[in-house]
C-alpha cells in the first residue's frame, strides 16, 4: 500500500494543486489516517520507536492506494506484482496525479503492516494476458516460453467479484484473505461522511491502551 500527503501537479483533475499555487496542496482525500507506529518502519522513520496519532482527521487530507495478490508463486498477479507496484506508486500517482510526500514517520509505499493504520484504501488489480510458444522435440520433451505479456490495470473487484469495487479491504475479502490479517491495518470506515470516524478512534484508543 502507498499513502501520500501532498499534491504538486496542477490541472490534472486530482487534488487541489492549482497553477502557481501548489504550496501545501492536498491530494484527493480518500481515507482517514488513524496513527503511525514508527517501530514498524524504523528505516523510514529513522528512529527505533515512537508514534503519531491523528484523531478526527487532524492529519489533513491524505490518499492511500494499494494492491494484493494470491499467495501462489505460479499465479500471474504474484509474478507481476512488481509491475503493479510501479504502476500504482510511480505512474498512476506520481506521474499522472503529482502525489508526493509520505505520511510523516512512515514509508511512502510498503507492506501494509509497515504503513500507517488507516480506515480504507483504493485498490488496483491487473488483468494479465500471456502468449506462450511451445516446442515438441523429437526426444519427446516439450518446452514452453512466454513470448509476450499484456497487462491492463483496473480498479479492484469488490468482495463478490464484481468490477469497479476500488476498495482494498473488499478485494482482500474477494481473495479470501482472513480478516484477522488485514483488520489491524485497515480498520474500516463506519461513515464516509463522518470526519471523526469511530472506527479510527477505536483503533487509536486500543493502540494507546497497549502502548501506555
Amino acid at each position: 500500500m502507498c499513502c501520500w500527503s501532498q499534491d504538486r501537479q496542477a490541472n490534472d483533475g486530482n487534488g487541489n494543486c492549482a497553477d502557481n499555487n501548489c504550496a501545501d496542496a492536498d491530494p484527493a482525500d480518500n481515507t482517514d489516517i488513524c496513527y503511525v507506529d514508527m517501530a514498524n518502519s524504523p528505516g523510514s522513520a529513522h528512529v527505533s520507536g515512537g508514534f503519531s496519532i491523528f484523531p478526527a482527521e487532524t492529519e489533513g487530507k491524505a490518499h492511500c492506494h494499494g494492491f494484493a495478490w494470491i499467495d501462489d508463486p505460479t499465479s500471474t498477479d504474484y509474478r507481476y506484482r512488481g509491475n503493479n507496484l510501479f504502476y500504482v506508486s510511480y505512474y498512476d500517482h506520481l506521474f499522472k496525479r503529482g502525489y508526493v510526500r509520505e505520511i510523516p514517520g512512515a514509508p511512502m509505499c510498503a507492506c501494509i503492516e509497515q504503513m500507517p493504520v488507516v480506515s480504507r484504501s483504493d485498490c488496483t488489480e491487473m488483468k494479465i494476458t500471456e502468449t506462450y510458444s511451445f516446442k515438441l522435440r523429437r526426444s519427446g520433451v516439450t518446452t514452453a516460453r512466454i513470448i509476450d505479456s499484456e497487462i491492463a490495470f483496473n480498479t479492484c473487484r469488490d468482495a463478490d467479484g464484481n468490477a469497479g469495487g476500488n476498495d482494498l479491504e473488499d478485494y482482500l475479502r474477494y481473495l479470501q484473505v482472513d480478516e484477522s490479517v488485514f483488520r489491524p491495518y485497515l480498520v474500516g470506515q463506519a461513515d464516509a461522511n463522518n470526519q471523526d470516524d469511530p472506527n479510527c478512534q477505536s483503533a487509536i484508543d486500543t493502540f494507546l491502551s497497549d502502548k501506555l
